[in-house]
């Protein structure tokens, strides 16, 4: 009868991942089908969704949810349970939410950040409250630099202080969050905080660029001719971009929050949400920028170190390291191998733009920016297997954590793994192979846009194409080991 049963759950898990390729083979065609007509195609145009993003109910039916939600689980993170497993504010949030965050950037952009609370907390500050005085120009200089060192040192606290596992921890950085919202939502106009500050906004930005749906102009003609350019100031009551954002000259999804402040503004109707192929952002930017690519980067060795700390690897490798360095203490330890691991492909990163830029005949820092795009395709696939150890290998917690938002108990459970580590690790292998195919043809794309022949393609993509791979092997080896779970 054992034996039965374990046939049968085997049966079960491989029928998922038929499905799971099933279903991404099947979305492949469709968004492939769709970009061929996508001229043709407008979503906004289907079952009423227009008129619903034109009304005043989008987006607040899903940010008031949200504010109650994000409400209660910041009650919880101060006044709940000090331990991680047994505070329903602390799983929903770095379980659920936070795992969930990149799946979603990929499938619908930044919608993320049209509903986030915070975004809701800006706007009524501002409308109720605010200056609305113009950014400062040293912040729209540096705001990349400022985003990215937020997001490494928020990282770096959290496995050195083990934030996660604090829920006050996760509290105080909700509470750092609330005040700069507050404060920039009272000095400056439109979402300042969440243009210029917000650390998960670089991350949001960067992922969203390989989003398959895209706000552009129906006919870009009638952009030409509209002098009042209303997406980007408004119109009577309706504010316009939040992002600073013009659509005729909107350069991809990076900074495009789809709040459809720029559809309720236009008066001729010309803004369409359209289809388009995966990732085309990445190869299809008019502007490329340096500190862009840069943090693409830095990413892949945060994601490379997240994965690691989470081995039983880990502790062999650091103790190597104490050994080799003489270094004791292990907080000074892991910042120096959190530090050195953002720098290595970094690193590798200019030597192979050095060998791709004689190819292409340009400055190496030219070659850096353009290519570094590629590597958010790395970036993405490592970050999303990471996750889907989190969702599916502790899925059962979430549903206990929602429950225990109003039984204020957090069951706890032997298992609380959705589906097998096999079957985590084969789907985990199948989007690292993704990863891969997109990789290769990002960094095609990449290099067919300056190559004149096909020779030049192939020198100027090859440097790189060995460092990614390089980096997608070490990956897979990575996801070949068992992970620790949180909860």
């Amino acid at each position: 009868m054992h034996s039965l049963n374990d046939s049968a759950s085997t049966m079960i898990q491989w029928g998922f991942i038929g499905l799971f390729i099933a279903a991404i083979v099947s979305l492949y065609f469709l968004i492939r089908f769709l970009s061929r007509k996508a001229q043709m195609v407008d979503i906004l145009d289907y079952g009423g969704l227009r008129q619903f993003v034109k009304s005043r109910w989008y987006p607040a039916v899903f940010q008031i949810p949200a504010l109650a939600l994000f409400g209660i689980i910041a009650a919880y993170l101060f006044l709940g349970p000090k331990e991680y497993g047994q505070n329903p504010g602390s799983i929903l949030i770095w379980t659920f939410w936070w795992a969930i965050l990149p799946f979603s950037f990929i499938l619908v952009g930044r919608l993320w950040c049209a509903i986030c609370p915070f975004a809701w907390i800006s706007d009524f500050v501002q409308k109720h409250f605010g200056r609305r005085q113009k950014i400062p120009f040293w912040l729209g200089k540096y705001s990349y630099w400022i985003v990215d060192i937020t997001f490494i040192l928020i990282t770096w606290f959290d496995r050195v202080f083990g934030m996660t596992e604090h829920p006050a921890l996760t509290g105080v950085i909700f509470l750092g969050l609330f005040l700069g919202v507050v404060i920039c939502g009272f000095l400056y106009e439109r979402r300042v905080f969440c243009r210029y500050i917000c650390f998960l906004g670089n991350v949001a930005g960067n992922y969203s660029m390989a989003a398959p749906i895209e706000l552009v102009s129906k006919n870009p003609e009638v952009c030409k001719s509209c002098k009042e350019k209303f997406c980007f100031f408004g119109r009577e009551k309706q504010a316009g971009c939040p992002y600073y954002q013009v659509i005729p000259t909107k350069d991809g999804n990076r900074f495009c929050a789809l709040c459809a402040n720029c559809v309720k503004a236009c008066p001729h109707d010309n803004i369409a949400l359209r289809v388009r192929p995966f990732g085309s952002d990445f190869w299809k930017r008019m502007y490329v920028r340096f500190e862009e690519s840069f943090f693409a980067k830095i990413l892949v060795g945060i994601v490379i170190i997240q994965n690691i700390g989470m081995l039983s690897l880990w502790d062999e490798f650091s103790g190597f390291f104490s050994s080799f360095t003489g270094i004791t203490n292990e907080k000074i330890l892991f910042t120096v191998v959190y530090f050195l691991t953002m720098l290595v492909p970094v690193g590798l990163m200019f030597i192979s733009s050095a060998f791709s830029a004689r190819a292409s005949k340009e400055k190496m820092i030219q070659n850096f920016a353009r290519f570094g795009y590629a590597f958010i395709a790395v970036d993405l696939a490592g970050h999303l297997a990471h996750n889907l150890n989190h969702l599916l290998g502790e899925g059962k917690t979430i549903l206990a954590a929602l429950i225990g938002i109003f039984s204020q108990k957090v069951e706890q459970m032997v298992d609380s793994s959705v589906l097998s580590p096999m079957t985590v690790m084969t789907l985990q292998y199948l989007i690292l192979s993704l990863g891969i195919l997109g990789t290769f043809f990002i960094t095609y794309s990449i290099a067919k846009k300056k190559a004149q022949t096909k020779a030049d393609v192939v020198k100027t993509m090859l440097p790189h194409l060995l460092l990614l791979f390089g980096l997608m092997i070490l990956n897979f080896y990575i996801f070949s080991l068992p992970m620790d779970h949180r909860a």
